[in-house]
């Protein structure tokens, strides 16, 4: 049988999933307007070597610079607005998170099959 626990733990898997989707565009829209209205900025944000050596600098440099929140002092009203949602996705995302866990705490016997069954 299909519970109301069965069906919000369905919810919570689709907007984890949606949430980090979201989180995952912003950071990619935040870089990507950074890169082509801060040139200076962007270069001097990737030219530093972030957790190793080869790999995905630009994407490390540009979630560090995203979380100082320096980007701030640039004065650009749509790349505040992008890390603004950036923000709010990932804030989706954690508290998502936390629901998922204390489902799996308090009933992990919870049936997804239920729901799609007729």
């Amino acid at each position: 049988m299909c519970s109301l626990l069965s069906l919000f733990y369905v919810a919570l898997i689709v907007t984890l999933a949606g949430g980090g989707l979201a989180a995952a565009l912003c950071e990619g829209r935040f870089a990507r307007r950074l890169s082509e209205k801060h040139p200076e900025t962007w270069r001097e944000i990737t030219a530093r070597k972030i957790f190793f050596n080869g790999g995905d600098q630009d994407g490390a440099a540009t979630i560090r610079y995203l979380w100082s929140r320096r980007y701030r002092s640039l004065g650009d009203v749509t790349l505040n607005s992008i890390a603004n949602r950036g923000f709010v996705a990932v804030t989706i995302v954690l508290l998502a998170l936390v629901g998922w866990l204390l489902i799996q705490a308090a009933a992990p016997q919870v049936s997804l099959l239920a729901c799609f069954r007729r």
